[in-house]
C-alpha cells in the first residue's frame, strides 16, 4: 500500500466533507486518527507494514506536509493523530 497517498487522500476527503470547505473558509485542522481505520489498522499489525508506515509518516511530517503526535508513553509505536 502507498501509505503516503492513502494518507493524504483520507485527509483531503475529510476535509472535502467539511462545513469550512463547502463555505470556503476554514481555521481548523483536519484531524484523522489511524486507529479508527479498519483497513489500515489491520495492515499494520504486520511489524513490517507498520515500520514502513512510520517512516511515509515522518518523511510527510519532515515535509511539512502533516503534522502527528505519539500516543503518551508509546512513541515510535502509535500514533494518537
Amino acid at each position: 500500500m502507498k501509505y503516503d497517498v492513502y494518507l493524504l487522500n483520507q485527509l483531503l476527503d475529510k476535509y472535502e466533507a467539511s462545513i469550512g470547505f463547502v463555505n470556503g473558509v476554514s481555521l481548523r485542522r483536519v484531524l484523522y486518527k489511524p486507529e479508527k481505520d479498519l483497513k489500515l489498522s489491520r495492515k499494520l499489525e504486520d511489524p513490517i507494514e507498520k515500520r514502513v508506515f512510520f517512516k511515509v509518516v515522518n518523511k510527510l511530517k519532515e515535509e511539512k506536509v502533516i503534522d502527528f503526535k505519539w500516543e503518551k508513553f508509546e512513541e515510535n509505536n502509535l500514533i494518537s493523530e
